[in-house]
């Protein structure tokens, strides 16, 4: 299994950034508003919800869709931009701003039912040409209470190029629309080219692409749904088949000759149990690229057979989890010593044991069997003073002492091996020891020099800590079952920040205390070079912790972010 790492680019650091100051002058903001005829619309009330994910996702939707420029948009450096909203009944208001005339009223371009207080079902729309659709809707005989949905979602809108854009309407159905050209000046109303019942759904990214001159364009749509298990349009696996809710996400392919008629010529479908902090397509709608913290597999292909591989790898995924919880080791330290204890089995006594010390290294090891894989060997992150070391072998445990060279250092971990996972056991039960890896104040979290600890412990809360593990995936769309992953630890993410309507947004993760911007690059580079770090927001990770009632960010080409409460 392919794995990718995200690698920062020191140059893109500041290691002397001291803070930001407040300006003692007072800023003028203008600001301009018009009245929304007949308010925002919202979900259904509905039956009411006991999901998480579906709670979640009703709290970070966004009712206003900014139309962004493309890259091949020449005249994207006018000072003029369109914002798009729904309205309670079903119109879609775009309200158009400009240097020259400010804020316009609303004008209706399309409109969509949203009358409709029961939520779909998800349905297939695309028979698969390895299984017969029968055999992949085995839950089509169970009751209506237990294919119950949740509730209705919001209408959203993406935009796919410069004129076609898909809505998906919360209720049941998903459309492409034309735009034609959209500009402020050009008023005039869209064209529904296509529409399907697939069911409550949330359109998240869409996408034209023309892969060959004169062959048509290709849209792919990518929806996401809360669905509980057995509303499911294929079998769930059994280790999901149990949970409350479950995230579908659908992966439609259409083609057109002539960007007037489309037809589903492809259908993917992914799910899982964790809760989405990033959903989109890469730069080629080759793959879904996927934050979150639970794996997510694939479920079904019109085109090809998702085999076994997929429902093994989730099985792996949740007995790797497991095992992670259980610690290869724990460690303790002081202003002046460590202390390593881990897990020997059937090493009742210190003849049964090799440890050896070295100022750089540890490695402990079964006497019998030479060849025997050690059962703990590492770089240790600093140096220590091999003299001073000392161990105890009793009931199975190991428990190795020594001193560290520099005192007054506080480690950030034992190794500098990254997959030698170990737990730090804290002398206090303070929090903010716990949290201390997050704000080195060394360009490298090296404190061989310093002579007390790289960190102030009283800037730090529970809010600066992630509750879970962020997992990075990749769905490649032509390998249902290979999903390259990389774990990412105990990183929070900060913010989705839209590019362009013709590329996928950038995600902003925290590292130490400040906030990295990531690219998704082209598939056709080399793994290592799949994601890039673009930009910093200096302490952003350290200033959106304190914000908990913060609910949207937006950081405009890059160069200053806002965060927004509720």
């Amino acid at each position: 299994m392919a794995c990718f790492k995200l690698q920062p680019d020191k140059t893109l650091l500041s290691p002397d950034f001291d803070g930001y100051k407040l300006s003692s002058t007072s800023g003028i903001v203008t600001s301009y508003s018009k009245p929304l005829p007949d308010g925002l619309c919202l979900k259904s009330g509905g039956e009411s919800s006991n999901s998480y994910l579906q709670t979640r996702l009703d709290a970070l939707h966004n009712c206003l869709v900014a139309d962004l420029p493309n890259c091949t948009d020449t005249t994207s450096e006018s000072n003029s931009i369109t914002v798009y909203c729904f309205n309670k009944r079903g119109h879609l208001l775009a309200f158009d701003w400009s240097s020259e005339c400010h804020l316009n009223a609303g004008r209706v371009v399309w409109q969509v039912d949203v009358s409709q207080v029961v939520p779909h079902s998800p349905v297939l729309l695309h028979q698969s040409l390895e299984q017969p659709l029968q055999e992949l809707t085995k839950n089509s005989e169970e009751s209506d209470d237990q294919k119950k949905m949740f509730s209705t979602l919001q209408p959203t809108l993406r935009f796919a190029s410069d004129n076609v854009a898909v809505v998906a309407d919360g209720r049941s159905e998903v459309f492409v629309v034309d735009t034609q050209y959209r500009r402020p000046e050009s008023h005039h109303t869209w064209l529904t080219v296509f529409s399907a019942t697939i069911g409550a759904c949330e359109v998240v990214d869409a996408r034209v692409l023309s892969p060959n001159p004169g062959a048509g364009d290709m849209l792919h749509v990518l929806l996401v749904s809360v669905v509980p298990p057995a509303a499911l349009p294929v079998a769930p696996p059994v280790t999901l088949s149990s949970v409350p809710s479950l995230h579908l996400i659908t992966w439609l392919t259409l083609a057109s000759d002539n960007g007037k008629e489309y037809t589903v010529v492809r259908e993917r479908l992914y799910c899982g149990s964790g809760a989405l902090e990033y959903c989109h397509f890469d730069e080629d709608c080759s793959s879904v690229v996927l934050l979150t913290h639970q794996l997510y597999v694939a479920l079904y292909d019109s085109c090809k057979l998702v085999v076994q591989s997929s429902v093994n790898a989730l099985r792996s995924w949740e007995q790797q989890n497991a095992q992670a919880d259980r610690p290869k080791f724990l460690f303790m330290q002081t202003e002046d010593n460590l202390t390593v204890q881990l897990g020997a089995s059937n090493c009742p006594s210190s003849d049964s044991v090799r440890i050896v010390v070295s100022s750089s290294e540890l490695c402990v090891s079964r006497r019998e069997g030479e060849d025997a894989e050690p059962l703990l060997k590492g770089t240790f992150l600093h140096p220590v003073d091999p003299e001073t070391a000392t161990w105890t072998v009793d009931n199975d445990r190991v428990e190795v002492n020594v001193c560290k060279s520099v005192e007054g250092v506080k480690w950030l971990r034992l190794f500098k091996e990254e997959e030698l996972t170990g737990e730090e056991l804290s002398p206090t039960a303070d929090n903010t020891d716990r949290l201390a890896h997050l704000t080195s104040n060394s360009w490298d979290g090296s404190c061989d020099t310093e002579d007390k600890p790289a960190y102030n412990p009283g800037q730090l809360e529970s809010c600066d800590d992630a509750d879970t593990d962020l997992l990075l995936q990749v769905m490649l769309g032509d390998a249902p079952d290979g999903a390259p992953r990389a774990v990412l630890g105990n990183t929070q993410y900060l913010a989705t920040i839209p590019f362009r309507n013709d590329a996928p947004p950038l995600f902003c993760l925290r590292h130490d205390v400040d906030g990295l911007v990531w690219r998704i690059n082209s598939q056709r580079g080399a793994d290592s070079e799949r994601f890039s770090h673009t930009a910093t927001f200096n302490a952003f990770g350290y200033v959106k912790a304190s914000k908990t009632m913060a609910k949207y960010t937006s950081a405009p080409a890059g160069k200053w972010t806002s965060l927004r409460s509720i």
